[in-house]
């Protein structure tokens, strides 16, 4: 046989060899990304209570890339990226065409989840929807993209007017949508307050900042001079004397939980 045909076939096996050899290489590294994956999956799919399900999937949480990934769009799954991020809160508002919406209500919100997170927020009206009862199952669209887009380091919270929502349990006023959407429903907020309709603004700044206690890990309490009270109003009524069963700023328990779960992340 040829000398030029023997190198060639040698450097032909080389390079074959080289070739097996980097496919055994990305086999033996998916085999443990691949097992990672499924151990994550089924662990997050897990008992609430796990310890996996109480810390580390907070940790993930920070990153929504891992989230995505992972499908951890529970509510308070973004708590360690909202608490412990550096960049902007972009929150991004829509609402009814037809509908006006507090300026005084969105700032003041926009001041309490700045001064919560250590973190600055902005309001951007970013939209509208229609003038009906919107399907909460249509906003996973809207805040996929609200987060694709988001500026570096930001996180994106998407506040959503609604002039009604569903599905709604019937004394429902607001709600937390996977881990990054408030939704209000006008409507019921109005039917809410309709005897005592100047108290409106407070009762919206109540509901927006219940829901995103929730969406940084705070659970409901039975103190009524606490945003996160598990009643919106004495008897589920409203008050003339609102301020006394609608606070409009975290109590001093709901904010020490507040700085021990920032201290977690």
């Amino acid at each position: 046989m040829p000398p030029i045909l023997v190198n060639h076939l040698t450097l032909l096996n080389h390079v074959n060899n080289i070739a097996m050899s980097f496919k055994t290489f990305l086999l033996l590294l998916l085999i443990p990304i691949c097992g990672t994956f499924i151990f994550l999956k089924l662990e997050a799919s897990g008992d609430v209570n796990s310890g996996f399900n109480q810390t580390t999937r907070y940790q993930l949480g920070k990153h929504p890339v891992l989230r995505t990934i992972l499908g951890l769009h529970n509510v308070g799954d973004a708590r360690a990226e909202i608490l412990s991020g550096s960049g902007t809160i972009e929150i991004e508002v829509v609402k009814p065409q037809e509908e006006d919406v507090s300026q005084d209500v969105l700032n003041k919100f926009s001041s309490l989840v700045s001064q919560y997170t250590g973190r600055p927020a902005k309001i951007d009206l970013v939209g509208s929807i229609d003038d009906s009862t919107i399907q909460l199952s249509s906003l996973s669209s809207r805040s996929l993209e609200q987060n694709l887009q988001k500026p570096a380091n930001s996180t994106v919270l998407l506040v959503v007017f609604a002039k009604d929502y569903s599905p709604r349990q019937s004394q429902e006023l607001s709600t937390t949508y996977k881990e990054t959407t408030i939704v209000l429903s006008l409507d019921a907020h109005r039917n809410f307050v309709q005897d005592y309709p100047q108290s409106l603004p407070t009762y919206e700044l109540s509901s927006l900042l219940h829901e995103f206690g929730h969406q940084i890990g705070l659970v409901h309490n039975h103190d009524r001079r606490c945003i996160m009270d598990e009643h919106a109003g004495i008897n589920g009524q409203p008050e003339e004397l609102f301020s006394q069963t609608s606070p409009t700023d975290y109590c001093p328990a709901e904010q020490s939980e507040i700085q021990a779960l920032k201290a977690m992340y």
